[in-house]
């Protein structure tokens, strides 16, 4: 019986294992922009099922004040970078928690773009973007990058109530 025991128990872990690395597999194929299809041809749900791909390119939680900065392509051919703050500094500053700014580059820009990182096609774009730009200022440094090429952006943000 023990050996019975012993054997299931490690069934359950590998059966553990599996779903982990299946997990996994799928968020990078997400994170570079593959999707997977089912027999029908109907798409698979993915983690990025509302863009082609996208990435996060900073997240913080410290002393209750929260940041997440992340890019995707929308299926448009788009690129929207947003910034998204919560925490008592947040609601201090912009007298709204949270509080979200979008930067929204339309495809000619993402074109551009391409052509400045040497790449193929725009759902390669978030991952570089993720090699390239992280920490609390890669919002403002990605915007920096956009007038250094001169490449036109759209920024939307609530208007700060005083």
């Amino acid at each position: 019986m023990a050996f019975l025991e012993r054997l299931s128990c490690r069934a359950d872990k590998i059966a553990r294992v599996v779903e982990f690395l299946d997990s996994i597999y799928t968020n990078i194929r997400s994170i570079f922009g593959y999707t997977d299809y089912t027999e029908t041809g109907e798409r698979k749900g993915t983690a990025m099922d509302v863009f082609d791909s996208g990435a996060v390119l900073f997240a913080s939680e410290e002393e209750g004040e929260h940041l997440r900065i992340e890019c995707a392509v929308t299926p448009e051919g788009s690129l929207r970078i947003m910034q998204e703050s919560s925490g008592p500094l947040t609601q201090w500053s912009f007298r709204e928690s949270p509080h979200t700014v979008e930067a929204m580059i339309d495809p000619a820009g993402v074109g551009e773009l391409l052509g400045y990182f040497h790449l193929d096609a725009a759902h390669q774009l978030p991952a570089v973007l993720r090699l390239e730009y992280t920490g609390y200022e890669c919002f403002s440094s990605l915007c920096d990058l956009m007038k250094r090429l001169g490449i036109p952006y759209e920024i939307r943000e609530a208007a700060i109530v005083r």
